[in-house]
């Protein structure tokens, strides 16, 4: 132990070597004095109080034994290096080129672990380790810790591993060493203390409400940071954030569908901030609805101030900005652990580098600021900044944060030897998300949980490019606070250039007419595509891209795709459509319909299928030209609601009463429905089960066509089908393999190999009418045994995450030593089963048989055994003759007959 004479005064570390790293610019003297050990926590050892300090350490714990059981006592970390000095001047980090000092503060206290979930007294006052899980990132609760951890202001989260984290204070109110000294490590927790015992301790009669912005995160922080400082320094009430927030309830949908949590406000997410019940209590009841105003909260007794001043030093570049913003942002233990979860991923699946740089693409809606838009930079901007001599490191590392999917593409297509790593996520089409459209997920969760996981994996990187951002002062706060002995640079895009300007409102069309012209130079020509970068895949015979007019569209309409189902049934989907409109012409512009759960169309799937939507459609076409040519074939109110939120905000379609979003897909599919019937002999309806009933054949394009050609005045085509069925797709299939061509970037799990047997798993299927029986595991040992040509084959099941431990995986794996590959997400599992070459896919899954089909279509000699357990209109199943079909037996655990003719199977085609 290292220790001056008492408890109280035991030099503790600091939160992750970052949150007192800031410095008044007259504490040179202090930096002098710690440093050599006068003062602060020198190296004096006085064993004998160190034996006492432990023993009394131990005896403190004793009730805890009484009164809880036995506790495991768990070892402290090895001796983690918390770095806590920075040298700063003036309190303002916002500089060029930082260096931090080591001071060396290690883990020197005895360290007792709590369990998760016991109410922990307010007695502790020594360190303790507490035990926590994945599972624990689950529970979106206020948990035992977090409302010990809100009334303890100045314990300080120290160290996080898989299976614990450990925590412990400093300057503990009411001992002998508060108020804390004047040293770095204490402004933190004595302003914590200020911001505590103004919100805790305050009366609750008057509070000082403000509005939550809901802008971005920059601003919205901001807003925070000033109400709190404004609250406890001038008014002396506590501060009460107005709901909801866009981080916790989607803006661009309605409230109640998106929510993190009830409240819909900070208190999602983090450690509760004041002691004055919730937004019921304050205003007599829960704002719903984004734009209510602060003067609507009216229905208590509660008085409520509403002035807000505008403060110096507020921003997080300064000392008292930053501190407040860590007081509001203490995690609860849920979100803390998703973010550990998060990093963790992220790290194992990039693996460990020597160094690193952060580019930080700020895009999406900047250039909606009217005369203070901001300009698209190409990638090549930001690349030109990095030193020569990481660039020129074959191990370093360029960490791209972008809000924009074509910014990932760009820096694959004209970087490909640069080592890229970014987040994989939901992202916009450059403006595509509109204004202020954070959430491209629909899921603020998953939003929040990257920002926090990424202001933290930033701080392994030593240089940040970016340009003019709010975001980006938060990030490079975060990597100067934790540098450590790094040297951590910073460089702006926009350096000494106009950064505000209104050209800058037409910045994305003249970036991609940039990126055109380069790609000429290269000998490479590729259309201009804004919201989707082209792979060198394309087809010779792509009708839709080459805008031949195979039919006579008589003035054009619109092809509206219902997608329906998950990945695959969407991937049959938009396939049927784009064979459809590469027919009809460029006249004709395909709208998608996305629900709640469809994987199309996504920013994800824009990049990892470049090629798969029609050239005329509502998220990379003319959407001026779309919007007019449903004007011109009848709009009326109404019809508003089928433009749900994923695909149609941006084509700003109002009604009278500025209704232009509708999230409740039943209701938009009712309208819709409704508006089509108002066209008559104009519209067609193509549904699978009355096409089916009427007609008795297959939905084919041909079909369709013949349709049209019947009627030539149809000017609406309304596609509410899965067309899973090989018929339409037989003789089509080279350009489909194309159109539905994977980008190499999204498939980041080695392909199998030519000699595995790749074997798929869907251990959830509904198993009513015997159509979707799961297999046991004889099936495959029969298969495997009648085709292998393998004593010992080597065998690789893929499957989702949660059929990892189900039992037939289980089985498989101790039946044939089996390797298990979940991929990093459904895309990426995709990618290794259609680069198989012995493939066995799940009876009745979309996902496998598509997959088999676009295996089979790479090579000629891929084998697809399909296993079914009736030939009677077995479950959702492709017919295609040169698959092998095998009967099993009424118990699905063995091969009855192999190789059935396809010709015996009645399909019911989808």
């Amino acid at each position: 132990l290292k220790s001056k004479s008492s408890v109280s005064d035991i030099c503790y570390v600091t939160q992750v070597r970052a949150t007192s790293y800031l410095i008044r610019g007259n504490r040179k003297t202090t930096m002098a004095t710690e440093r050599s050990g006068g003062g602060g926590c020198g190296l004096r050892n006085y064993h004998l109080m160190g034996i006492i300090l432990l023993m009394t350490g131990l005896l403190s714990l004793l009730p805890f034994f009484l009164l809880h059981g036995q506790l495991e006592i768990l070892a402290p970390p090895t001796s983690p290096v918390y770095d806590d000095a920075l040298s700063l001047k003036e309190g303002n980090i916002n500089k060029n080129v930082m260096t931090a000092t080591n001071n060396a503060n290690r883990w020197s206290s005895a360290t007792s672990a709590l369990p998760p979930g016991p109410v922990i007294r307010d007695d502790v006052s020594s360190p303790f380790c507490q035990r926590w899980s994945s599972v624990d990132a689950a529970n979106r609760t206020l948990q035992p810790f977090d409302e010990w951890h809100t009334h303890h202001p100045n314990w300080i989260i120290t160290n996080e591993t898989e299976d614990m984290f450990c925590i412990e204070p400093y300057c503990e109110e009411g001992s002998t060493s508060f108020p804390c000294p004047n040293d770095r490590r204490s402004n933190l927790v004595n302003d914590f203390w200020r911001y505590y015992n103004n919100q805790f301790r305050s009366s609750c009669d008057k509070v000082h409400y403000r509005s939550m912005w809901s802008s971005g995160w920059s601003a919205d922080f901001l807003n925070v940071q000033e109400g709190l400082i404004d609250a406890t320094n001038n008014f002396h009430v506590p501060l009460v954030m107005a709901a909801p927030w866009h981080y916790a309830a989607v803006k661009k949908v309605q409230y109640n569908s998106h929510r993190t949590c009830s409240q819909a406000d900070l208190t999602c997410y983090f450690l509760p901030y004041h002691s004055c019940g919730s937004l019921d209590d304050i205003c007599g009841f829960t704002p719903r609805e984004f734009g209510m105003t602060i003067e609507e909260c009216t229905g208590t007794k509660v008085e409520r101030i509403t002035t807000e001043k505008i403060l110096d030093q507020v921003e997080i570049w300064h000392e008292r900005g930053y501190y407040a913003y860590q007081f509001m942002t203490r995690k609860q233990l849920w979100l803390r652990r998703a973010v550990f979860d998060f990093k963790h991923k992220f790290r194992m699946k990039h693996g460990p580098e020597s160094d690193c740089s952060v580019l930080h693409v700020r895009r999406a809606d900047i250039i909606f600021h009217e005369q203070h838009a901001r300009k698209y930079h190409p990638i090549a901007d930001y690349v030109k900044l990095i030193p020569k001599e990481k660039l020129n490191d074959p191990n370093h590392t360029i960490f791209l944060l972008t809000d924009d999917d074509n910014a990932v593409n760009e820096a694959h297509e004209f970087y490909p030897n640069l080592r890229w790593k970014y987040i994989d996520r939901p992202r916009h089409s450059g403006s595509s998300g509109g204004w202020e459209n954070q959430t491209p997920s629909l899921n603020p969760a998953l939003e929040l949980i990257v920002l926090m996981a990424t202001f933290e994996l930033a701080q392994d990187c030593s240089s940040f490019v970016h340009g003019h951002s709010g975001l980006s002062d938060y990030i490079w706060t975060h990597m100067a606070a934790n540098a450590g002995n790094k040297r951590v640079t910073r460089l702006r895009v926009d350096d000494r250039k106009e950064v505000f300007n209104e050209k800058y409102l037409h910045s994305e069309e003249e970036l991609a007419k940039l990126l055109d012209e380069k790609r000429a130079i290269k000998g490479g020509i590729k259309p201009t595509k804004i919201e989707t970068v082209e792979t060198a895949v394309t087809s010779s015979t792509d009708l839709d891209d080459s805008c031949t007019h195979q039919f006579d569209s008589s003035g054009g309409g619109v092809i509206i795709v219902n997608l329906l189902g998950l990945l695959a049934n969407n991937l049959f989907e938009v396939a049927f459509a784009k064979m459809l409109a590469s027919q009809l012409g460029c006249s004709w512009h395909v709208v998608y319909r996305s629900s709640w759960n469809t994987a199309f169309p996504t920013p994800q799937t824009d990049r990892c299928f470049p090629n798969a939507l029609a050239k005329n459609n509502n998220r990379s076409g003319d959407k001026t030209q779309l919007l007019k040519l449903i004007q011109q074939i009848g709009v009326n109110q109404g019809v508003h609601r089928i433009f749900d939120a994923v695909t149609f905000n941006d084509l700003e379609l109002e009604d009278s009463e500025h209704i232009n979003i509708f999230s409740d897909q039943s209701d938009a599919n009712d309208v819709k429905v409704e508006w089509i019937k108002t066209f008559g002999q104009k519209a067609l309806v193509i549904d699978h089960e009355e096409y089916h009933n009427e007609r008795e054949e297959v939905i084919e394009p041909s079909n369709v066509l013949s349709i049209l050609n019947d009627k030539p005045q149809v000017r609406v085509l309304d596609l509410n089908a899965f067309f899973i069925n090989y018929r339409w797709m037989d003789g089509r299939m080279d350009d489909i393999s194309q159109w539905l061509h994977i980008d190499p970037s999204c498939c980041t799990t080695p392909p199998p190999g030519n000699d595995a047997i790749v074997i798929h798993i869907r251990d959830f299927l509904p198993d009513d009418e015997d159509k979707n029986k799961n297999l046991q595991v004889g099936v495959y040992r029969d298969i495997i045994q009648q085709y292998s040509q393998s004593d010992q084959p080597k065998v690789i099941v893929v499957c989702q995450p949660r059929s990892v431990e189900s039992d037939i995986v289980k089985s498989l794996v101790q039946e044939f030593n089996a390797v298990v590959q979940t991929g990093s997400d459904n895309i990426d599992a995709f990618c290794v089963l259609s680069n198989a070459h012995f493939i066995i896919p799940t009876t009745s899954s979309t996902y496998s048989q598509l997959a088999a089909l676009l295996a089979q279509q790479k090579n000629d000699n891929v084998q697809v055994h399909y296993p079914t357990h009736t030939l009677d209109r077995p479950g959702v199943t492709l017919n295609v003759p040169t698959w092998k079909y095998h009967l099993t037996t009424s118990g699905n655990d063995r091969i009855e007959e192999f190789e059935v003719s396809h010709e015996r199977l009645d399909i019911f085609h989808a």
